[in-house]
């Protein structure tokens, strides 16, 4: 389960020695800023500037690197490869498989894989079935939502079984798609905050989840 309220560390290298980077929860303004200067993320090495800018934005620490920072921040030790890697696991949310859309109960069901986190000594771990369930849209709020994404082309998922598809070329799109799941999303599995799953209590959903989740699975809602 990921816990939405604890700082998260990204392994590039268990060792010895173990090379790994930590980031607080990540601010819905930061995300949104970040997903507005995106042009694109995909696969697991050519990661956008932008997640990479975030990353060197908001990392708080870093381990196995040398210990000397200078007045270019924390990340200047690190490779530009090794920082690539990070941020792809930043921003690793996608569709779990092809059948990651469905719908159960009059609902649609969303499910998302992510790298996120890792145990003290081990790796990074990647977190399957991560479950958004949202009220469905109707057939004309789906067409509005989908016109005002088109001219841009700011929402793609794709379906391979690691990297995110998603491209935004629209500084509007991460907001857009933010308030649509904050508006539809029902309840969610796999999601805790302090402990506590965050199931069907929309309010601690709506405030605790990771904002690049929501951004994923509102594209999905949108265009599934």
């Amino acid at each position: 389960m990921i816990e939405l309220a604890q700082n998260r560390t990204i392994v590039f290298r268990k060792g010895p020695p173990r090379l790994s980077l930590t980031v607080p929860p990540i601010s819905k303004s930061a995300w949104l800023e970040c997903l507005g200067a995106m042009t694109e993320i995909e696969g697991n090495v050519e990661v956008g500037p932008a997640v990479i800018a975030l990353l060197e934005r908001v990392a708080i620490a870093v381990g196995g690197y040398p210990d000397t920072v200078d007045d270019q921040g924390l990340l200047s030790k690190i490779p530009w490869n090794h920082r690539a890697a990070y941020a792809h696991a930043l921003a690793s949310a996608c569709e779990i498989s092809s059948d990651a859309v469905s719908r159960r109960n009059g609902e649609k069901v969303i499910r998302l894989q992510s790298f996120w986190g890792a145990p003290e000594n081990g790796g990074t771990v990647r977190h399957k079935d991560l479950v958004h369930v949202f009220k469905v849209p109707s057939i004309q709020q789906i067409l509005n939502f989908r016109r005002g994404f088109a001219p841009a082309q700011t929402v793609r998922t794709d379906r391979r079984e690691r990297g995110s598809g998603t491209i935004t070329r629209d500084p509007l799109a991460g907001r857009m798609c933010s308030a649509i799941y904050d508006e539809f999303v029902v309840r969610v599995e796999g999601y805790a905050f302090n402990g506590a799953a965050l199931g069907n209590d929309r309010d601690l959903i709506v405030n605790a989840m990771d904002t690049y989740h929501k951004v994923i699975a509102a594209g999905m809602l949108i265009v599934g």
